[in-house]
């Protein structure tokens, strides 16, 4: 089946969009976010954000399940609002953040290998927002536990800037469909159609 992939920083907009493309189009919403996965490692991990190795092979782990469990295997579209990319690239901001990068080489290493196991999405939207706009989004959503970090724009930041490099890399290697949106200024609707209008393009094209 399809596979169309939201990544971005929290406040891109990624949830809401992807619950708007799945309802849309009809596909089975995936999000990993919302998986009740072995949880006291869950609430240790979130907590201890300096040990980056630890905390990136357990989302790897939930990105396994989601990916395996969760998916239909049906004929439908499965929209992922979040995959194994911002799962590397917020470890990576992690580390660069909280130990110097000292880890980087390792979780690139663990990617690298792990990352055969997962099916490659069709599509690929990367979301992006402006600071000031993203600040505004987040301080109207409900304040989880373990949400401390959606409030550290310093890790937003160096988050985007990752995504972004990663999207460049990818569309260099064209092995997916990559989009890249600023949602800043973009309604969910505007966001959701420039995806899907890529994605059926593609479709189109094999």
């Amino acid at each position: 089946m399809p596979k169309i992939v939201i990544e971005g920083v929290d406040g891109s907009g990624k949830t809401t969009i992807a619950q708007s493309l799945s309802t849309k189009i009809g596909g089975n919403l995936i999000a990993s976010s919302q998986v009740s996965f072995l949880p006291a490692i869950r609430k240790y991990t979130n907590l201890d954000t300096a040990n980056t190795i630890a905390r990136f092979g357990y989302y790897l782990a939930v990105n396994k399940y989601t990916t395996d469990i969760l998916a239909n295997g049906d004929s439908k579209t499965d929209v992922f609002d979040r995959y194994i990319y911002s799962t590397l690239t917020t470890h990576i901001a992690l580390d660069t953040l909280y130990n110097d990068g000292r880890n980087i080489k390792h979780i690139k290493e663990i990617f690298e290998q792990e990352s055969q196991n997962f099916p490659t999405p069709d599509t690929v939207a990367f979301l992006y927002v402006n600071p000031e706009v993203r600040k505004l989004r987040v301080n109207l959503r409900d304040v989880r536990a373990d949400s401390k970090l959606d409030f550290n724009s310093s890790f937003a930041i160096e988050t985007e800037k990752l995504l972004k490099e990663l999207a460049k890399d990818m569309r260099g290697e064209g092995i997916t469909n990559v989009v890249e949106i600023d949602t800043s200024n973009k309604t969910v609707e505007e966001s959701m159609n420039i995806i899907l209008k890529s994605h059926l393009g593609l479709i189109q094209r094999v």
